[in-house]
């Protein structure tokens, strides 16, 4: 129903590793974030997964 569409404010809730284990999984997330026009909140329950570190070492 939302395919391309946008949203002022998206929340994508309990962000983790588990919850988005595989690429395919991922890139579903990644649909999700990249819905946002003005703002994306991102919930996650203990830290930041490492497939979200935008750093590099």
């Amino acid at each position: 129903m939302a395919k391309g569409l946008e949203f002022d404010s998206v929340i994508v809730d309990n962000v983790s590793k588990e919850n988005y284990p595989q690429q395919s999984d991922r890139d579903i997330l990644y649909t999700i974030a990249s819905r946002a026009m003005h703002e994306l909140n991102l919930v996650v329950q203990t830290q930041l997964p490492t497939f979200l570190n935008t750093q590099k070492a």
